[in-house]
Formats: C-alpha cells, sequence, structure tokens
C-alpha cells in the first residue's frame, strides 16, 4: 500500500472532528501514541485502525474488569470482615511484577521517549494482573498497588477512562494506610520502584546501545564512576569491552549519565571516524554467544 502526505490541494486530508466524533477523545488519543514512535510518520488508514480500535479496545475492557474485580472483592471483604491469610510467594511475584513493569514504563516514556513502547508495557501489566486469581484482589496489598499503578500511568494515553477507573477505586475503603487519599487522579504521585528492585545498566558505544542489564540498585547507584567502569569491564559489559579492546579501538572518553531508580548509562566515546556497522558487526558476533548463554541458563533454571 502506498501513503501520501495529506494536503489540502489533494483534498486527501482527514477531518479530526470526524475522528473524535467517531471515536471519542481518549480513544483518539490513545490510536496516535499506539501507531508510532515519535520520530516516525503515522500512516492513517481508516480500515487499519479499525483493527487497531478493536485491540485498544480490547485492552481497556481486560483493564476495567480488573479495577470490577477489585471493587467487588474489597467490598465482600470489609463486608466478611475476615482476614484472609496473605500467600507470601504470589506477594513477592506481584512485587516483581510491579517494580519490572513501573520500571520499565517509566524509562521508556521519561527517558527513551517511546510512548509507544511504554503502551506495550502497560498491556503486559495488565496480563500479569489478568491471570491472578481475582479472589485475592480484595486483600492483596501487592495487587491492590499493581492495579493503583496500572490506572496512574494509563492516563498518559486515557486520561478520561483512567480517571473514572480512579474514582472507582476510591469508591472502597484501600487495603494499604500508603494508598494517595486524593480523589483526583491528575494529585496522584507517579509510582515509585522499591529501593531493593532492580535497575537497567546501558552501555552505549558512539551512541549506539550495546547492552542493558537488569542489576540490584543497591549494587549500582552508589559506585563511583571509576568502580562503574570496572564493573562494566568485569561483568555486564566484558564481552563488548573487549571486543572492542581486541578490534584496537581507542577510547576517547566516558561519560555517565542516570536516573535513580531507572538506569544507569556508560557512553563510550571512541577515538576517530569509526564506522556505525563495525559496531553493528560486533554486535551480531555476539548475540549468538549470549543466546546460547541464555538457553544454557534457562536448562539449568529448568533442571533445579
Amino acid at each position: 500500500m502506498i501513503f501520501e502526505k495529506m494536503s489540502k490541494s489533494k483534498r486527501n486530508g482527514v477531518d479530526p472532528l470526524d475522528v473524535l466524533e467517531r471515536n471519542g477523545v481518549d480513544m483518539t488519543r490513545l490510536q496516535l501514541l499506539d501507531s508510532a514512535a515519535p520520530r516516525q510518520a503515522i500512516n492513517w488508514e481508516e480500515s487499519g485502525f479499525v483493527l487497531i480500535n478493536k485491540g485498544l479496545r480490547k485492552w481497556l475492557d481486560r483493564v476495567a474488569w480488573i479495577i470490577s474485580a477489585y471493587v467487588d472483592e474489597r467490598k465482600k471483604a470489609i463486608e466478611s470482615g475476615a482476614e484472609t491469610p496473605i500467600d507470601s510467594k504470589l506477594e513477592e511475584t506481584l512485587r516483581e511484577n510491579y517494580n519490572f513493569f513501573v520500571r520499565n514504563t517509566s524509562m521508556c516514556l521519561e527517558v527513551l521517549n517511546l510512548h509507544n513502547t511504554a503502551l506495550a508495557r502497560l498491556q503486559g501489566f495488565t496480563n500479569a494482573l489478568r491471570k491472578v486469581d481475582p479472589s485475592v484482589f480484595g486483600s492483596s496489598p501487592e495487587a491492590e498497588r499493581c492495579i493503583y499503578a496500572l490506572v496512574t500511568m494509563m492516563q498518559v494515553y486515557t486520561p478520561y477512562c483512567a480517571a473514572e477507573m480512579w474514582a472507582a477505586l476510591h469508591s472502597v475503603p484501600p487495603i494499604r494506610a500508603s494508598v494517595s487519599s486524593s480523589s483526583l487522579l491528575d494529585e496522584a504521585p507517579w509510582p515509585q520502584v522499591d529501593p531493593d528492585c532492580d535497575i537497567d545498566f546501558i552501555l552505549t558505544v558512539n551512541e549506539i546501545g550495546c547492552g542493558r542489564v537488569a542489576v540490584p540498585r543497591q549494587e549500582l547507584e552508589h559506585l563511583s564512576m571509576e568502580k562503574l567502569i570496572q564493573r562494566a569491564e568485569s561483568q555486564e559489559h566484558r564481552d563488548v569491552l573487549e571486543r572492542l579492546n581486541e578490534k584496537n579501538f581507542k577510547v576517547k572518553s566516558i561519560t555517565c549519565s542516570a536516573r535513580e531508580g531507572f538506569h544507569v548509562t556508560l557512553n563510550v566515546t571512541l577515538e576517530g571516524e569509526v564506522d556505525p556497522r563495525e559496531i553493528s558487526q560486533i554486535l551480531n558476533d555476539l548475540s549468538s554467544k549470549w543466546k546460547a548463554m541464555s538457553k544454557k541458563r534457562k536448562r539449568a533454571e529448568a533442571k533445579a
């Protein structure tokens, strides 16, 4: 299919008011943010967006089901007055899900500026919650934290829908005392990851991403520049840095950028004119090694 730029002279434009009237503000906003990365052009195709809308509406319906299940289970728990035993293993799984999806969604929105990828993370968060038995929603602090975080982050994409869901959450007393007491979603704080969660340790070479590894933040955020470089060379990014050295590339400078709770990034700049394809080739050569190591690790975990 061939797409062309919308133009008044060609009379091939789409009236935004028609789209808003048909889909509503939230769905139109969601559709646009899901369609492409910020620097990519959006190829507008009415028939294609019908299918996209169907998938996005299905996602919103799944979130609405979670909210409804939480409200119903909270009402039951309050009416019964009985204390429900908490499954510690499930709580730990939910805590890991919370930290993983909050960190990745926030990274995509605030650091990487990939709003369509962040939306995919929210959909993954929703799928993880749908796998949980809804009967635990009424008594699980971690499940409640996940649900509140999901709705809070949804407001970036569907502010009106998220505000209605927030109001529904506040229609029942929360499990945790730390829940935001504000009835207005836009006054609620953005979800924060736990102090002992993992963050991304990222390596870039000449602005090319060369590795992203999850590392406990307590092991990383306090390190000096010298210690970070030593750790990268001996652990997480050893393969790439060793291969650069083998190819006789000389390092011109190394800088560090970080965002607390999200990432620590080492930015390596090489001396001279370096063809980006040479760096890409190093990554391609190493990818087979990394895949083999990943398979070996998974087999070992399965046996254990």
